[in-house]
């Protein structure tokens, strides 16, 4: 197969989460401008003690995770809980209130639909755990956009594995 340019592509896409393993629940989390999936993979290696110098026979996969590392600029009550990992309820003004640290388990579907118009749309969706990484930062002292800073763990299920991969022919887009 030859080098087609069609293949380069520039990643465009929405990101949605469920708290459901239901993908009609999916709600677009908004402005991600980070997405990063990581493959984790442990190994062990068996080296031979047949001859003076150990040669590495065989490498064994011993452990596999997936994790995603990604960001939300969509400030809102509903993303705003993934970090603070409590439940939004609403005051009296109609406002986003968050208890920290009262709901300490998120899992649901994480999904990503391709949106770029150069090269081939990548669509990936699994089951994930969410946690907060990093700092949320309410006060910058630059131009600098407030980010929401969320790891996934991939969970891994019969219907997405470690993630379920879906490349869209660009002819058929």
């Amino acid at each position: 197969m030859a080098a087609n340019p069609d293949d380069i592509r520039i990643g465009k896409r929405i990101v949605s989460f469920s708290e459901t393993d239901s993908e009609g629940d999916l709600r677009d989390l908004g402005f991600v401008p980070k997405f990063d999936i990581t493959q984790d993979i442990t190994t062990k290696d068996y080296v031979s003690a047949r001859e003076g110098i150990g040669v590495v026979a065989k490498t064994f996969i011993t452990q596999l995770k997936g994790t995603i590392a990604f960001s939300i600029d969509s400030v809102i009550g509903d993303n705003l809980k993934y970090f603070a990992l409590g439940e939004v309820n609403e005051d009296t003004d109609g406002n986003s209130v968050i208890l920290s640290l009262t709901d300490t388990s998120v899992e649901g579907l994480l999904k990503v639909e391709g949106t770029n118009t150069a090269g081939k749309m990548v669509d990936w969706i699994a089951k994930v755990s969410l946690r907060p990484t990093g700092t949320l930062s309410l006060i910058t002292n630059t131009d600098d956009f407030s980010s929401i800073p969320l790891e996934a763990t991939v969970i891994r299920t019969d219907a997405y594995g470690f993630g379920k991969y879906t490349v869209h022919d660009a002819g058929t887009v």
